[in-house]
């Protein structure tokens, strides 16, 4: 019988090799995508037409997970694009019918063609007729625009004719655009053609989907999205149409904590968030699932504030409600235990004292939980340098061998019926009762670090179009004394200036936002003002007064020799007290592109210089920057700590904020002299004008009262810079730039027709270390002797 069936079978095996065959000849060469699925993401429910399902627990300390990032189907792993099932697939979809019009695969015998083709998205309106842009729908947007083609055979891609040349698309509509085509297999796998149209089409087929998805993760539910292909066009055109159709809105939501115990503080607690809306997020807000699913985020995080360290989201569900256009959703989380703050406990250090670190805390111990105080302490220990990693929480109860008390890690609802074994959910059909008393415990607030290297030692080439070529060598160790002390020695060697000098920054001087700053060097310099052979001491406290606030004063001492166009060389010795405010609103130390800075510095000084004198120097310096133009966010630490802004609050246009590609930069400054001339001190602390850092245009401390054609400097001087800041990609930049200004006799600074102006293009290379900066500037009223055009070199912004 088994050999009667095995003849029996003889004549299909031919058939099944050819099919076996044919399979292999269609997935040669063919680009493979796999993804390994992460978690799932919060599912939807809906009575109407909002797909099915429940959520898993969502870990409130892990909201960052970029597998979140989107509802039910959304965003699942990506559709691989082979053409075969493979060896494991037990469901795999039949091959669909090629295109019509189209040729099947070619024989397995025949040469293998890959088939070129170009791909165009277009946002098509509710009625079909005319594209958004008004662009007709046969038509397709610029390249760069709301389009992208490719080429898959190595070849140019051939434009398509377009029946007008619509204006490019709006900013909703290009985020649109940008999701889908980062989403497309077509646009991915451009550089992998496949080797038929029965290929192609089942990558435009996977398209498809992942356009639907991104339209629902922008807020629109009822959008759909259709390919087409045009075997005919030379390479084939693949057109993929979106249809977003109206963008639904939030709508009611409700936030219920299942496990709410009373918070054990004297003082009474706040109210918990009920809603979404009390985090941040209002009805009538587009439905986007990344906004709505960071204000889900953002609930866990309140009640962390609030004395909960444990709180998470246990789960949350969303419906959609077609006819009235809004997407509903209800979260359950759970509070956790109420908890007080202990003192830190500190792990992981080798060389840094850990009672130092200990004494950067800035809580009571005994008082309720608040996460606004861990994420200070924990910003602290990372301001530092010291450490290459850092770790900041509550520990749990079962792990602090707190036991054997009420609410000892239990998850029931205080009204579980008895019985009901612990952490079995509570019955979400009823209301939430009134709070009821909760456990005290104390945490400690468990701190990990991980020590980084603490010394350092370097060198190299420099050159400053002010000071010419130089060299430079320094030594730093961060961790001199076991707290953070810092010791850096430099040597900097120019053409026009040689220097030894040394600094000293103790960390948490007396107090965790007070630091103890020393500072010496011994100079020799020549330059057009003057020549000075000097040495310089200071001492002196700095304190953080309020986020963005600092102040300081010391005292300072300096003396030495030196030459100006006054007269001979003489000596002179002199005492200071040095006093400055500072503020800084930026968004990013070395380059910022919005906020505001402004410092104050105040020194009184006394001293001999020939004869005894007083006097009081004064200088303000104030700029502002703003955003002109918006992109993409590609750019790295735009943003403060925690993507906000320099004064602590998030951004205005969310939580990236804008990547500053061209950026309006202002500053203004001016100083005083108060008590005595400008000729009864020594010229190191006059004021002098002209250069890279003041008036470009003008050569290096040229400007203001001269003397036989040197400088001599003056009681007083006032400046003004204006800059466009283009930043072309990431790493590359352009910026046009005037500036004015001048130096003068007299204390109180003039400003109009008496200031002097300089014009000018400059090119910025951004690195880690800031932008490195190259300036061309010519002076739009210049006196007979200044050059016609200035050149300056070297790194950061000039403001």
């Amino acid at each position: 019988m088994p050999l009667q069936l095995a003849l029996a079978l003889l004549p299909l095996l031919p058939l099944l090799s050819l099919t076996l065959a044919g399979c292999a000849a269609t997935g040669n060469g063919a680009h493979t995508v796999s993804e390994a699925p992460g978690p799932s993401a919060p599912a939807a429910e809906s009575g109407t037409d909002g797909p099915a399902g429940s959520a898993p627990p969502r870990d409130a300390a892990h909201a960052d997970d970029a597998a979140t990032r989107a509802f039910g189907a959304i965003t699942p792993p990506r559709t691989p694009p082979d053409l075969c099932p493979s060896p494991t697939d037990t469901g795999a979809p039949p091959i669909p019918a090629p295109p019509p019009g189209t040729s099947p695969d070619a024989n397995a015998d025949q040469p293998v063609h890959k088939v070129a083709y170009r791909v165009s998205f277009v946002i098509v309106p509710p009625d079909g007729d005319t594209s958004p842009n008004g662009a007709s729908t046969g038509g397709a947007f610029p390249d760069g625009a709301s389009t992208d083609s490719a080429s898959t055979d190595g070849t140019p891609a051939m434009p398509q004719p377009a029946a007008a040349s619509p204006p490019s698309p709006d900013a909703g509509e290009q985020a649109l655009l940008d999701g889908v085509r980062d989403a497309s297999l077509l646009h991915r796998l451009a550089d992998t053609p496949p080797d038929s149209l029965t290929g192609l089409h089942r990558r435009m087929l996977a398209d498809e989907q992942e356009a639907e998805k991104v339209l629902r993760a922008h807020g629109y539910y009822a959008g759909t999205a259709e390919g087409s292909i045009d075997a005919a066009a030379s390479p084939v055109a693949v057109r993929l149409e979106l249809r977003p159709g109206p963008r639904y809105v939030v709508g009611a939501t409700r936030i219920r904590i299942i496990d709410w115990m009373r918070p054990p503080a004297t003082e009474p607690a706040p109210a918990p968030p009920r809603t979404l809306a009390d985090v941040g997020l209002a009805p009538g807000a587009p439905a986007a699932s990344d906004a709505v699913l960071d204000a889900v985020d953002r609930v866990p995080a309140a009640l962390r504030d609030m004395g909960y360290p444990f709180a998470r989201v246990a789960s949350a569900r969303y419906g959609v409600d077609h006819a009235a256009r809004t997407l509903d959703a209800a979260v359950d989380v759970e509070a956790g235990q109420p908890t007080l703050m202990g003192p830190p406990q500190v792990f992981g250090t080798r060389t840094v004292r850990p009672e130092w670190l200990e004494s950067m805390a800035d809580w009571q111990p005994g008082q309720p939980w608040d996460e606004r105080a861990v994420d200070r302490y924990r910003e602290r220990l990372r301001a530092t340098g010291l450490f290459s990693a850092v770790s900041v929480g509550a520990v749990p109860m079962a792990d602090s061998g707190a036991g054997g008390q009420a609410g000892d890690g239990s998850t029931s609802h205080p009204d579980t019926p008895p019985g009901t074994p612990p952490g079995t959910p509570p019955d979400t059909s009823a209301d939430v009762p009134d709070p009821t008393p909760g456990t005290v415990y104390t945490s400690p607030v468990r701190t990990e670090v991980t020590e980084g290297p603490h010394r350092t030692v370097g060198g190299g080439l420099r050159y400053d179009s002010t000071l010419g070529p130089g060299v430079l060598a320094f030594w730093e160790h961060r961790n001199l004394l076991g707290e953070g002390e810092r010791l850096r020695l430099e040597l900097p060697v120019w053409d026009k200036r040689q220097e030894g000098k040394a600094s000293f920054r103790k960390p948490s001087f007396l107090r965790p936002d007070q630091e103890l700053l020393a500072e010496s060097w011994v100079r020799n310099e020549t330059s057009d003002a003057y020549d000075q052979q000097a040495a310089f001491a200071s001492l002196g406290l700095a304190r953080d007064l309020a986020p963005g606030w600092r102040a300081g004063a010391g005292v300072s001492t300096e003396g030495g020799r030196i030459e100006d166009a006054n007269g001979p060389e003489r000596s002179y010795t002199m005492w200071g007290l040095p006093l400055f405010l500072r503020r800084d609103g930026t968004d990013d130390l070395l380059d910022p592109t919005r906020g505001t800075r402004a410092e104050l510095s105040v020194t009184p000084y006394t001293g001999v210089y020939g004869e005894p004198f007083n006097v009081v120097r004064s200088r303000l310096d104030v700029s502002a920057y703003h955003v002109l133009l918006r992109g993409r966010a590609d750019r790295p630490g735009q943003d403060g700590p925690g993507g906000r802004d320099g004064d602590g609050t998030p951004p205005a246009d969310g939580p990236d904020g804008p990547d500053g590609r061209l950026v309006l930069a202002a500053s203004a400054a001016a100083g005083s002299l108060s008590g005595a001339s400008s000729g009864a001190v020594p010229g190191s602390i006059r004021f002098y004008g002209g250069g890279g850092g003041s008036v470009r245009g003008y050569a290096y401390q040229s400007l203001g009262p001269r003397e036989d054609g040197d400088p001599i400097g003056g009681s007083s001087f006032g400046e003004a810079s204006f800059e466009l800041r283009y930043r072309i990609s990431e790493t590359l930049g352009i910026v046009p730039f005037l500036d004015g200004g001048n130096v003068y006799e007299q204390e109180t600074p003039r400003f109009g027709d008496a200031m002097r102006w300089g014009a000018g293009i400059g090119v910025r290379y951004y690195t880690v270390a800031g932008p490195l900066r190259f300036d061309v500037a010519t002076p739009l009223n210049p006196r007979e002797d200044d050059a016609p055009l200035q050149f300056y070199i070297s790194i950061g912004q000039s403001f």
